[in-house]
């Protein structure tokens, strides 16, 4: 008679006691070797333990934090939390990215190449915003994507290309009325099946949401790319559709009292 087909958690038991031990008698604490146990660990330990282990390996080891949950989870075959964990950890890479461009490549041409790419990526992992039934779908990356849009308009009118600018700006301003609309939701979500849905911090103050874009394109200062199109009449065109969804969500909070 056959003997049942092991699963991965009924190996677990004795790969935790394997990892265990192999610690305690790994010489060194630095290395291939003691990286690898530590990364055994992490996959073998119960879920309750498993977020002090990752941010040891993220202080200790080459692994990062997000790279660590990606691993155990790929590991055990929970392909949703392993794809949620290496999207965060896609994002934790750009904000690396972003740092080295603000180090060595301030200019306007650095600024686009950046942003395109941020929004490339914003996008895939968190799937194009769009409003059906009355509700913003897909609207866990949307704030990012409403950000990095701007800066690229505003990195395609500091780089001399105004119409590009200005039509990068319209898209921006979409993206922001509908962060106005999703900010009336408790929730954002996705309709990726691997991306969990997030709490709207700002539930009670989404004001924020609205006021973010305006500041952008008002202040005196940060912002200077954008002064090769403020006279242009369709970037104060962009400017009150602003204006008129600040004002409408204003009044819908006064009507919730």
């Amino acid at each position: 008679m056959e003997s049942a087909h092991e699963t991965y958690d009924d190996i677990l038991p004795e790969l935790r006691q394997y990892a265990f031990s192999a610690l305690e008698h790994c010489p060194v604490k630095t290395g291939i070797a003691y990286n690898g146990i530590m990364a055994a660990i992490v996959i073998a330990v119960p879920e309750e333990e498993v977020d002090q282990w990752a941010q040891y390996l993220s202080v200790n080891t080459r692994y990062g934090y997000y790279e660590t949950l990606q691993n155990r989870y790929r590991e055990r075959g929970d392909v949703k939390q392993a794809r949620s964990y290496g999207n965060k950890m896609l994002l934790e890479n750009i904000d690396i990215i972003e740092l080295q461009y603000r180090n060595h490549d301030r200019t306007a041409e650095g600024n686009i190449m950046y942003h395109q790419l941020c929004r490339r990526l914003e996008e895939a992992v968190g799937g194009t915003p769009y409003i059906e039934d009355g509700r913003v779908h897909n609207t866990v990356m949307l704030f990012l994507m409403a950000i990095d849009t701007f800066k690229l308009a505003a990195g395609y009118a500091g780089a001399g290309k105004p119409e590009a600018g200005i039509k990068t700006l319209e898209e921006g301003v979409d993206l922001w009325l509908l962060m106005a609309e999703a900010s009336k939701q408790d929730v954002f979500d996705s309709d990726l099946p691997y991306l969990e849905p997030e709490e709207n911090q700002n539930f009670e103050d989404r004001m924020e949401y609205i006021q973010w874009p305006i500041t952008a394109l008002t202040a005196e200062h940060g912002w200077e790319w954008f002064d090769p199109i403020r006279k242009d009449t369709r970037f104060h065109a962009q400017l009150e559709r602003l204006y008129a969804k600040r004002t409408e969500l204003e009044k819908y909070c006064a009507d919730r009292g």
